[in-house]
């Protein structure tokens, strides 16, 4: 059981970062240094967390909670379009958005399993609302589900 934490949270700062990697990207830098907090530090903890585990470059979401006393914690995910884009074997969603352009389809099991690796950051209480919010990402990027 991981003990709540009682800092006073001062801002939340969302950065996407390629994993694996100390270096600072221009964004990282402009985003968390007026709060008062060293972009060296973040991104030297997120290299170290996404080192293993992670293909290097891959492009993550980092979620920065930034407290009073200036301290931070670090929550990393892998976005759910990237996710979608590697079952389906596609390089990006459609370019299309006002209709339906299919650039590729995943199956109902790898449906669950994106749902089950994205369950703590999505806002769903079942599994059939994850799926439901999934394949509706899926839906809007031009991937079809197959039963």
């Amino acid at each position: 059981m991981t003990k709540k934490n009682t800092k006073k949270v001062k801002c939340v700062v969302k950065l996407r970062l390629p994993a694996g990697q100390s270096n600072i990207p221009p964004a990282a830098g402009s985003a968390l240094g007026p709060r008062g907090v060293k972009a060296v530090m973040v991104c030297k903890e997120f290299g170290a967390m996404t080192q293993t585990g992670y293909t290097p470059g891959e492009i993550l979401s980092a979620i920065v909670t930034i407290f009073e006393d200036l301290t931070f914690d670090l929550k990393v995910s892998i976005p759910t379009t990237s996710l979608l884009k590697k079952a389906a074997g596609i390089q990006s969603g459609s370019a299309k958005t006002k209709r339906i352009d299919h650039v590729g389809s995943i199956t109902q099991k790898q449906l669950e399993e994106i749902a089950q690796a994205k369950m703590s950051d999505l806002n769903a209480y079942t599994m059939e609302a994850a799926c439901a919010t999934i394949r509706a990402s899926a839906a809007s990027m031009g991937i079809s589900v197959r039963d």
